[in-house]
């Protein structure tokens, strides 16, 4: 006979109970044999809360421990009289009402709190059913919950997870703080690759639009991959610099930069952006020249600890009509002069050290079908001998990019891509689709273990930008 360890006015025999929950709380077979089981160790604590309705006592709690007292009676156990409570419903509604308040949880319960209530106690937690998700129970030392509460942003910049939202908040205002010291990479780029998404908004708004039409280097994705993948105070290596983004950034980590790029007026244009690094330690050097000829400009013995660069998408920015430069090459010659490009910068990088390369794929302006340049780029780098490490999604703000996915969606089903890649074929002719996603891949030259332990620990804090908000 099971042991009855609280006293009430009122009894009732199992069989005198009817269950009134139906199916709103699901049990399997192991939450019942957890119930019989503690019910056999502690005895029949709680009573029944129970609404009589003419002849019939509805149970309005405690389901689960009916279900687990007929499987022990069924099972030979002998059940006396049970204890209930009887509560007071005016018709079904309100007992129902009654039921939900009894289930519902008006609390939490967090790691922090199960563990001061079970810290003294011999428990079996495997019987328990915790809140869903995970706590761990662990004691913990004061030294290791210290660095438990601090947050991942703070220990790494932005969350390091393998998707990296520009929509939130903490990188909006981080991208602000950087635009506050006078960074302007959009400067030395006299094309308007985007004019069509201000054509188009201005047409579906009837108004102008002040969209920007030069798509410009993130410096809090920047900060991030430096962070993340480059040793403090390493040296910095772009084979396609582009704006003045990635060196300015380099600067404030304290980073030498060497970036390449083909055409004289984005050197110039970054030059005079140089005024912003005084009084930094390192100031960003940007050479002009072909990257294919970098052979040319750098030392034989010159070794960098990153290379990190953000390619021409193929043709689909077209930088200048100069011999050499990739982006006005069709896609067969820009693989080739890329792939070259690539091999060449590797061999100026340490070994154990990572690269991080910025890149999308992009669509032949003939035909619509994707070139295949993320996979292109990355077979690019394996048979450079490095390693193919991480791949991240980097979510762009869809911004300008919003006033074309419908469109483009309607007229040739291509669809914006915002993190999974969904692979769709088209028979004949198509524009090209808004896309407000890019691949961040990650290579390893050498050992994963020495490039860790030569990186050491993050350092997030060491960049130091004007308060916006003083």
């Amino acid at each position: 006979m099971i042991r009855i360890t609280c006293e009430t006015l009122h009894t009732l025999a199992l069989e005198e109970l009817t269950e009134f929950q139906g199916g709103l709380k699901i049990r399997d077979e192991s939450d019942i044999e957890k119930i019989r089981k503690s019910i056999a160790d502690y005895g029949f604590a709680t009573p029944f809360f129970i609404w009589r309705n003419g002849a019939t006592n509805y149970v309005l709690d405690g389901h689960g421990r009916v279900k687990a007292l007929k499987a022990m009676q069924h099972a030979g156990e002998i059940i006396p009289p049970l204890p209930v409570v009887y509560v007071d419903c005016k018709d079904e509604s309100a007992a129902r009402n009654l039921l939900l308040r009894i289930n519902s949880t008006y609390g939490s319960m967090t790691a922090d709190t199960v563990r001061d209530f079970i810290k003294d106690l011999n428990i079996a937690i495997e019987d328990i059913r915790l809140p869903s998700g995970t706590i761990d129970l662990a004691p913990l030392e004061k030294k290791t919950q210290d660095i438990t509460k601090r947050t991942l942003r703070e220990q790494f910049l932005v969350p390091p997870f393998s998707v990296l939202d520009t929509r939130q908040g903490y990188w909006q205002d981080r991208k602000k703080q950087w635009k506050s010291i006078g960074i302007k990479s959009e400067e030395g780029r006299d094309n308007k690759m985007l004019s069509h998404l201000k054509k188009n908004a201005e047409k579906v708004n009837g108004t102008a639009n002040t969209l920007t039409e030069l798509s410009i280097f993130d410096p809090v994705l920047c900060e991030t991959m430096y962070t993340w993948f480059c040793t403090p105070d390493g040296k910095v290596l772009d084979p396609f610099a582009g704006g003045s983004v990635r060196g300015i950034v380099a600067s404030y980590k304290q980073m030498d930069y060497t970036g390449f790029d083909i055409r004289p007026e984005q050197i110039a244009a970054n030059e005079k952006q140089l005024y912003i690094c005084n009084g930094n330690k390192h100031a960003p050097r940007w050479i002009c020249c072909d990257s294919l000829k970098m052979d040319t400009q750098l030392n034989e013995f010159d070794r960098y600890d990153f290379l990190f660069s953000c390619p021409p998408y193929a043709d689909l920015e077209t930088y200048s009509d100069i011999e050499g430069d990739i982006s006005n090459m069709d896609y067969p010659r820009f693989m080739q002069t890329y792939r070259e490009i690539i091999r060449k910068a590797c061999t100026y990088l340490n070994d154990n050290r990572f690269v991080v390369f910025v890149v999308g794929e992009v669509r032949n302006k003939k035909t619509g079908a994707y070139y295949n340049f993320v996979p292109d780029t990355i077979k690019a780098f394996e048979d450079a001998g490095l390693t193919y490490y991480n791949e991240i999604i980097l979510l762009n703000v869809a911004g300008n990019k919003a006033y074309t996915a419908g469109h483009d969606a309607k007229q040739s089903r291509k669809i914006a891509k915002v993190h999974q890649n969904i692979l769709a074929f088209v028979k004949g002719d198509a524009d090209k689709a808004a896309k407000i996603h890019e691949n961040v891949l990650v290579f390893l030259k050498g050992n994963s273990k020495q490039a860790n332990a030569d990186l050491g620990d993050f350092v997030a804090d060491n960049c130091i930008l004007p308060d916006l908000y003083s």
